[in-house]
């Protein structure tokens, strides 16, 4: 009969055999969305509209599946194991693949996630890219800069900077900067928003 070490290892096993497709499912749904066909809530507020993703039933069951997974185990170091593979970092929480973006109106729509966005397993899909491209084709452009909404030095996250720099790549953004500020515009509407760029930046024409 194998020793309590073996039986433990195997029941680790087994589970991961569950876990990694689980998992693998998440990610493959998330990296296979357009920015057109994100299933998003949208509340408008006086000051700002908020993006939430909303998943489909197949993906909360997936989720479900894995929370309880995590919640069964009663060994620490097991259950460490566990979480570490569902969500690739010891420190998230189990509400982990909820995402909201504000983008905010007094700001020239400066974009704003609340919280610690997604958690780190679920993060370079390009999830944050097509959000921010459907908030452009909402409200018509985005910004960015390195001071609060109080004119306050601030540093921006590097989540928020690799975003950007992907949406600067992308051949239907037109991103624009003076090394502090950022806007974003589909690049096709570029001469229609100039006027908008110009006020953004300052510039007296």
């Amino acid at each position: 009969m194998p020793s309590e070490r073996l039986r433990r290892a195997a029941l680790i096993k087994s589970n991961l055999e569950r876990i990694n497709p689980l998992v693998g499912e998440i990610q493959e749904y998330l990296r296979e969305l357009t920015w057109q066909d994100l299933p998003l809530e949208i509340e408008d507020f006086d000051n700002m509209t908020r993006y939430s993703l909303v998943l489909p039933a197949h993906i909360e069951n997936n989720y479900s599946t894995l929370v309880g997974i995590l919640e069964n185990e009663t060994d620490p170091n097991i259950k460490k194991i566990y979480h570490n593979t569902i969500f690739g970092d010891p420190q998230e929480k189990f509400n982990e693949l909820t995402l909201s973006v504000q983008a905010l109106h007094l700001h020239n729509n400066r974009v704003h996630y609340p919280g610690p966005g997604l958690a780190v397993k679920y993060r370079n899909l390009g999830l944050g890219k097509k959000i921010y491209k459907r908030i452009i084709y909402d409200r018509g452009h985005i910004t960015s800069y390195d001071t609060d909404t109080l004119g306050v030095s601030a540093d921006n996250s590097i989540e928020s900077d690799l975003i950007w720099h992907s949406l600067y790549n992308d051949d239907e953004i037109d991103c624009q900067t003076d090394g502090n500020k950022i806007i974003a515009i589909f690049a096709q509407y570029q001469p229609a928003l100039q006027r908008t760029i110009n006020q953004y930046f300052g510039i007296v024409q």
